[in-house]
């Protein structure tokens, strides 16, 4: 008796599905019941990012193909001091474009977009994206870029490093000249005189426009630069080489103390403004230009003047001597 009952179930289960799943049994109404997932949906194919200066203004425009009803995409920019924007949205288009204000001179910008295709059902794709970088230019970087094509012309990266390195800490002065302009480029480069941020995005415009591999780097309420030189990173503080106080020491003679030094070296001379999440940056294990000044009780003479001054050095560095 079992086994017929067994029999007659494969029967209904096999006219069900050869119906289409149709349930009509005795009731005279017929609904149709999806018999299997539907499949999943195609990630978005192609994905390409534009960017066009417009201004002060930037307009990032995205687009892609694929064959979904619609896209979720999220559109963005973020500067080398953690500012960012953001534009999120849906859209049965296959391209996306966001114009995004406050653009400054001398900053350099991460762009991105990430967009996944779904259905009316709901099912979603993965996530595909696109990201460029974009170094923004102006008035007073092209002035920076005729200085350094007139003076650097045949040095060697490191002699470069240090010409940009020298001309900061003798043209600057630290200090706020306005509420804002001291921490940009282009307002530190017009008054002579800002804070780290200034000094930092200073030496990144050096660093652009002479070619030269270079990040900015955030610490504790502080900012400073790293830069690359034969294949190895090096951390460059013109801040803290320009020392309130030894202004009209350091105007004719820089300091050296935190010229290409390693990250241990570095995070030792400076204390707790040089902390940085070393996983944010490349590594910076190269002793080569590590030096003591800055240290305690290090001492050195300004050169043609027999006077020390404590924990600064008014040298380059280089494999323990000074150069």
């Amino acid at each position: 008796m079992r086994r017929i009952k067994s029999i007659i179930g494969l029967i209904l289960i096999a006219v069900l599905v050869m119906s289409g799943g149709a349930n009509c049994l005795g009731t005279g109404l017929c609904r149709d019941y999806p018999i299997s997932v539907s499949a999943a949906v195609s990630a978005p194919q192609n994905v390409s990012l534009s960017l066009k200066k417009s201004g002060s203004k930037m307009v990032a425009k995205a687009s892609w193909s694929g064959s979904a009803p619609l896209y979720s995409y999220t559109i963005y920019n973020e500067d080398d001091f953690g500012g960012y924007s953001i534009s999120e949205g849906t859209t049965s288009a296959k391209s996306v474009e966001y114009e995004f204000t406050n653009q400054k001179e001398g900053d350099v910008f991460t762009y991105g977009i990430k967009v996944s295709a779904y259905d009316y059902s709901g099912n979603t794709s993965k996530k595909v994206g696109k990201t460029k970088t974009y170094y923004m230019t102006g008035k007073n970087t092209k002035k920076i870029k005729k200085l350094v094509s007139k003076k650097t012309k045949g040095m060697s990266t490191f002699k470069k490093i240090k010409y940009a390195h020298d001309w900061i800490v003798k043209n600057y002065d630290y200090g706020n000249s306005s509420s804002n302009a001291a921490y940009t480029f282009a307002g530190t480069y017009k008054a002579k005189k800002g804070v780290c941020q200034g000094y930092t995005l200073t030496f990144q415009v050096f660093m652009k426009e002479m070619g030269i591999p270079v990040r900015c780097v955030i610490g504790n309420d502080h900012a400073w630069n790293l830069v690359k030189v034969g294949g190895k990173w090096y951390h460059i503080d013109c801040t803290w080489d320009d020392p309130v106080g030894l202004e009209d020491i350091t105007a004719k003679h820089p300091s050296y103390s935190f010229f290409l030094q390693s990250s241990k070296n570095i995070k030792k001379k400076g204390g707790s403004e040089h902390a940085f999440k070393a996983s944010d940056y490349p590594k910076a294990k190269s002793t080569t230009y590590d030096n003591e000044g800055s240290l305690d009780g290090y001492k050195e003479s300004v050169p043609g003047n027999s006077r020390a001054y404590a924990n600064v050095t008014f040298h380059p560095w280089k494999n323990g001597k000074m150069i």
